[in-house]
């Protein structure tokens, strides 16, 4: 007899010890909220601050891949600039 394939699969859970290294892991409550922006300028600030801060900044944009992530900044890049960057390819 076969062996048959489970329901359910468990995914199994990304390493997150690198977040304790990122620029954004001492920042206060509200400048972590520029990583989830409601405005250009709070994008541009958590850009920044990845861009030029960041250790784990490759790292992290891998753990957004990894995990879908939908929302928010991982790796300096806006989320839905990612899953648009074609769009924004120049034409020919």
């Amino acid at each position: 007899m076969a062996e048959r394939e489970p329901f359910l699969r468990i995914r199994e859970q990304p390493d997150t010890r690198w977040m304790r290294f990122g620029a954004c892991a001492d920042l206060t409550k509200e400048k972590r909220r520029w990583f989830y922006p409601g405005n250009v300028v709070e994008r541009d600030k958590a850009i920044r601050i990845c861009e030029n801060e960041c250790p784990v900044k490759s790292k992290c944009g891998q753990y957004a891949d990894e995990t879908e992530e939908k929302e928010g900044i991982w790796g300096g890049v806006l989320r839905g600039q990612i899953m648009r960057r074609n769009d924004y390819a120049p034409r020919r």
